[in-house]
């Protein structure tokens, strides 16, 4: 039985594709992202994202997932006055300016 509880444990959800469809969603959590995920959206910032850059294709730019995709715990955190962007891990992030809410990522 605690097999079965290990497996049960190490399955999650999709991820959405940005957590700006639903503020209201508490976090931390934990998704899974797919290969497709990861092609999916644009990317602002380096390390703290805007929280409608594509999820899962900010998770590979900061390292939280490889680029074959994996689970991930994501935490919201405040808005910031600007974002940086960079080339990480095969993935262009941009530059954005003030914006209200942000995306980070738990180490694993």
């Amino acid at each position: 039985m605690p097999a079965q509880a290990a497996t049960a444990d190490t399955q999650a959800e999709p991820c959405p594709i940005r957590l700006s469809i639903n503020r209201e969603l508490p976090t931390p959590f934990t998704c899974t992202c797919s290969t497709e995920a990861i092609q999916q959206g644009a990317v602002w910032g380096t390390d703290t994202y805007t929280d409608d850059s594509g999820l899962c294709r900010a998770a590979v730019h900061a390292g939280a997932i490889p680029s074959a995709g994996g689970r991930v715990t994501v935490l919201r955190v405040a808005g910031r006055p600007l974002y940086i962007g960079s080339r990480r891990n095969g993935i262009q992030s941009d530059d954005y300016g003030a914006y209200s809410d942000s995306i980070r990522f738990q180490a694993r």
